[in-house]
């Protein structure tokens, strides 16, 4: 499903990822709430040891590090990105919605 830019804006802003706009969103099935998922960037050996410092072996010539790049996503549900929108279009036409409370 293709999201609007609103939309991504929600989910991110849901994650609490307010200011970062790197991180694709991705809509499955279901009333799921934004999370974030995935790995950071970062370097291993061929032989897959992780690599803490790979600026320190970055001008010994002959290196055998091997860049992972990150696979950071924010996964949301369909149902609950609708409920969402629907929210803040009734937030931004009537201010700040209030819980109905029970008397």
């Amino acid at each position: 499903m293709k999201t609007t830019r609103f939309e991504r804006f929600l989910a991110r802003r849901a994650c609490g990822n307010q200011y970062d706009t790197a991180y694709p969103v991705v809509v499955v099935d279901g009333d799921q709430a934004p999370e974030r998922r995935g790995s950071t960037w970062h370097y291993r050996t061929t032989s897959g040891i992780p690599i803490d410092y790979p600026g320190a072996y970055s001008r010994r010539g002959w290196s055998n590090m091997v860049y992972h790049p990150s696979t950071h996503r924010i996964v949301v549900g369909r149902e609950w990105l609708a409920a969402a929108v629907a929210r803040e279009a009734a937030r931004r036409r009537y201010g700040a919605v209030t819980q109905a409370v029970a008397v």
